[in-house]
């Protein structure tokens, strides 16, 4: 993403300025990144009888590991896949299809939860069955004591009424009676 924009602004980067850059930016964004209460309970229980994986689209792909590891999320997954290594972003499903060979997978052995309406439609064009999680994260407002904003996701929300056929949930635990 700053890669992206130095030409466009006429301003030349060293890939190692760009890089740590990216860190800083990341550091100061990290102080608001939560894990859901119920995430740790809900991936052991389902990794108890199925294989995990993570696909994020992320640019940065040191960060996503670091914050995996952080999180004390590692153990959970076969495979993580960030859109930043691999070139690929959702919702083209060729990140779907490196998941599931990385896992040894078939697209009709897995789910795929999803926030976004890229995560849905691109899990249904690689053959996945998805599951729409619908939280109000879209509106949440962030603050600290050096700034403060309205954040708003890039990616789309999906419109469950608009997701006919679509498993929808709100809440992680309900993945553990859903899936076993």
């Amino acid at each position: 993403c700053i890669q992206a924009l130095c030409p466009e602004l006429e301003v030349g980067m060293k890939v190692a300025d760009i890089k740590r850059t990216a860190t800083a930016i990341f550091d100061a964004w990290r102080k608001h990144v939560f894990l859901d209460p119920d995430c740790h309970l809900v991936l052991e229980a389902l990794q108890r009888h199925k294989i995990l994986g993570l696909i994020s689209n992320f640019d940065h792909p040191p960060y996503v590991h670091a914050l995996v590891s952080e999180l004390g999320l590692e153990e959970f997954f076969a495979t993580v896949v960030v859109s930043g290594e691999v070139g690929i972003k959702k919702p083209d499903p060729r990140i779907f299809h490196l998941a599931l060979q990385r896992t040894g997978l078939q697209p009709e052995e897995v789910v795929y939860v999803g926030d976004t309406e890229e995560d849905i439609t691109g899990s249904l064009s690689a053959g996945l069955v998805p599951i729409l999680i619908q939280r109000d994260r879209f509106k949440m407002v962030l603050h600290s004591d050096d700034f403060r904003t309205d954040y708003q996701s890039t990616q789309t929300q999906p419109n469950a009424k608009n997701m006919t056929g679509i498993r929808t949930i709100s809440s992680l635990p309900e993945l553990i009676d859903l899936l076993e």
